[in-house]
């Protein structure tokens, strides 16, 4: 395990490196970073560029080809010089786009368990921006799970379905202060959540209303800020 290394082979352009498959699988990339990172280090120090493994061509973007089974990295006139191109084909590095709709639905349905904490903890009597960064979290996850991955626009989306969920959690905690006080009068909870608006304005209570939602916004932007970021540079 000291020296993974079975077989070292060189050529005009490349190095060829035989590391025998560890056991067990999970060691695989630590066994690979300690075997390959001192060689490439090594390389560096003495000038060592990338270049076609082939013709040695460092002036453009080589293409990951697999040729026989193997990979080889070279550059397009040697790839296409091949007898049978067809041997060589192109892998696409780009990471395959996420399922975008199927994203959403996820974020929304994480951005579920965000809006019960923030519900539960206003419940409580406070504005809590934690419940606002869990709603981040969890939207971000519900995205990656359904759409296959948190790219860019996955980020952005769900950092809208986000803030439509704390505006949600938000009328749906005042909707339940006032439901306590009006079920007795034949209120459904469903009837106040569509005219919460209208009892907040003949109750004078807009202005406290929409302050609880803007300190609410603040302080999930406080709480989320690093999480969403980092999120975003990740993708």
């Amino acid at each position: 395990m000291d020296n993974p290394v079975s077989k070292i082979q060189t050529y005009m352009y490349m190095c060829v490196v035989w590391i025998p498959e560890p056991q067990p699988e999970p060691m695989i990339p630590d066994i690979l970073n300690r075997t390959i990172g001192p060689i490439i280090d090594h390389l560096a120090e003495y000038n060592y560029i990338s270049g076609c493994d082939k013709c040695g061509n460092s002036s453009e973007v080589l293409n990951c080809c697999e040729i026989d089974g193997g990979y080889h990295f070279q550059c397009s006139k040697c790839a296409n010089a091949l007898p049978n191109y067809s041997q060589a084909v192109s892998i696409n590095t780009k990471p395959a786009k996420s399922n975008f709709i199927a994203g959403l639905v996820g974020a929304f349905f994480g951005s579920l368990i965000g809006c019960a904490a923030w519900i539960l903890i206003y419940k409580l009597g406070y504005i809590a921006g934690i419940a606002g960064a869990i709603t981040a979290i969890c939207s971000m996850k519900g995205y990656e799970l359904l759409g296959g991955r948190l790219d860019k626009k996955g980020v952005v989306g769900s950092v809208i379905i986000m803030l439509i969920m704390i505006f949600v959690a938000n009328k749906a905690a005042w909707t339940w202060d006032a439901y306590d006080s009006l079920k007795d009068y034949g209120w459904s909870f469903a009837e106040l959540f569509q005219e919460l608006n209208y009892i907040l304005e003949e109750s004078d209570l807009m202005g406290r209303y929409i302050a609880d939602l803007a300190i609410g916004y603040v302080l999930t932007a406080i709480a989320s800020f690093r999480t969403i970021i980092a999120a975003f540079h990740a993708s």
